[in-house]
């Protein structure tokens, strides 16, 4: 029980990470969301993968 409520908890932590990405990204132009977009979905990855 405890598992799932941490790993909602950081599903929840990414989608705000990814939110505001998604919105810094227009003060920085010089770096394209595409490439922060990818590194966030690869620490989702990494993280669903050690949850196992």
């Amino acid at each position: 029980m405890l598992a799932k409520a941490m790993s909602l908890l950081m599903m929840f932590l990414l989608v705000l990470v990814i939110g505001s990405v998604m919105v810094s990204a227009d003060d920085a132009p010089a770096c394209p969301v595409g490439t922060k977009y990818d590194d966030v979905l690869k620490s989702c990855r990494s993280l669903l993968e050690l949850q196992g």
